[in-house]
């Protein structure tokens, strides 16, 4: 949990969704996966991204084969769970298809923020995306979270299961596409990345994550002295 409270909806229902999502592929569906899914979780997300981008630079070797990232950062406390794509067109009308066929579908949307632990990723150009909030009324703040209330007694079993639920089903689907050659999706190049991050919506979260990645260096530089 974070230092003012445990955690519970923000980061640990993720963490929750996203164990209980491997616990059931591994349980039901090892010989259905014809690729490796592979579940990581994140250290020092909330004050820069630590691990996930310590991550991306000790596996650039691997990036390419990576055929997507799903986010969960609190997943497990969301409402009208969907997801969220960070301007992967191509992949929208596969994944609208696919909640068609699923007896609890989900939503799809298009957005690029730099607040969670997807972002390194994307700066890779791994395709990327992560369950959200998808569609209904509008929400305003962050709720319980980083604020010392945000303790188990707020988190929702129902809201855990959902979540669990739709990212064992998108793994399973998307390691299955990937294997037939049905995932479009490929690493982006550095060029492309920052052609997709020049524009007035997206030099703030860029300029954040730079500041950030600054702060970091000169701070491990000074340490070192």
């Amino acid at each position: 949990g974070h230092d003012i409270s445990q955690g519970a909806t923000d980061p640990a229902s993720g963490t929750v969704a996203l164990m209980e999502a491997a616990r059931v592929l591994a349980t039901y569906a090892t010989d259905k996966l014809p690729i490796t899914v592979r579940f990581a979780l994140w250290g020092i997300e909330e004050i820069g991204l630590i691990g996930s981008t310590q991550y991306v630079a000790q596996h650039a070797d691997e990036l390419a084969n990576l055929r997507f990232y799903l986010n969960m950062d609190m997943a497990g406390s969301l409402p009208n769970k969907g997801i969220v794509l960070n301007k992967w067109p191509e992949l929208e009308p596969i994944l609208a298809g696919w909640s068609a066929e699923m007896a609890l579908p989900f939503g799809v949307e298009q957005s690029i923020n730099a607040h969670s632990d997807h972002y390194p990723f994307l700066m890779a150009g791994v395709p990327t995306g992560g369950i959200g909030t998808v569609g209904g009324p509008a929400r305003s703040g962050r709720g319980y979270a980083h604020t010392r209330y945000d303790t188990l007694d707020k988190t929702d079993m129902t809201s855990l299961r959902e979540a669990a639920v739709l990212a064992a089903r998108l793994a399973w689907r998307m390691a299955n596409a990937a294997a037939s050659g049905d995932w479009p999706a490929r690493q982006r190049g550095r060029d492309v990345v920052a052609e997709l991050l020049d524009n007035p919506d997206n030099k703030e979260e860029e300029a954040f994550f730079a500041r950030l990645d600054a702060f970091y260096k000169q701070a491990r530089a000074e340490g070192s002295e």
